[in-house]
């Protein structure tokens, strides 16, 4: 006997597997609480500063942070920031306030997240003051000093600052009342002593 076997393929499906796609993460680091607060102003003689920032991301991870300072000379200096405060979110560091740089910092935040989402929108700064007189000392001549006239009369005084000491003047009234400034020369060899060498002629 002769068997034939044939199949019926008359029918053909389609079929349509969906894959959920992995979610892509386009949300930078969130960046708050700065230090320092936005216009602060500091005396200058104050040795350091927190510049700051508390960071999260929404993948948890937070791979690096900087601020970016711009000096009053317009020199930038980018600073790293370290994580190392026991506060997970708090990346900083102490930053040494130049003691002879007065003048406007400006601050920039950049964080970034472990698949570089940036965040360089967080802006912060602050001012170097001085508001405290130079300190005078050792003023010579002494108080109710008497001279012979011709003779050469030694004005000086020690001045120190916490900044530079641009310049020392010593105003000399004369007996006709008049008032004439002089300049104080810093050439002794002293960093801190300003004088000049007067002579007691021509008094008025």
């Amino acid at each position: 006997e002769n068997y034939f076997h044939r199949s019926n393929i008359s029918e053909i499906r389609n079929i349509t597997i969906n894959y959920p796609l992995p979610e892509v993460d386009s949300t930078p680091p969130n960046v708050t609480n700065l230090a320092p607060s936005l216009n602060s102003i500091f005396e200058a003689g104050l040795l350091s500063i927190e510049v700051g920032a508390n960071i999260s991301d929404g993948s948890g991870i937070v791979s690096q942070a900087f601020a970016n300072i711009t000096y009053p000379n317009s020199s930038i200096v980018l600073y790293e920031l370290s994580n190392t405060t026991g506060n997970f979110n708090r990346f900083n560091i102490t930053f040494l306030l130049p003691q002879r740089q007065l003048g406007l910092y400006n601050v920039s935040f950049v964080a970034n997240d472990s698949i570089n989402n940036f965040n360089r929108s967080e802006f912060a700064n602050f001012t170097i003051v001085d508001t405290t007189k130079p300190n005078v000392t050792e003023q010579l001549p002494t108080l109710n000093f008497v001279a012979e006239f011709g003779d050469y009369l030694q004005i000086s005084a020690n001045a120190t600052d916490i900044v530079y000491i641009s310049k020392g003047v010593v105003n000399i009234t004369y007996p006709n009342s008049s008032v004439i400034p002089f300049e104080l020369f810093n050439d002794t060899g002293y960093p801190q002593r300003f004088n000049i060498s007067f002579e007691l002629r021509n008094l008025g």
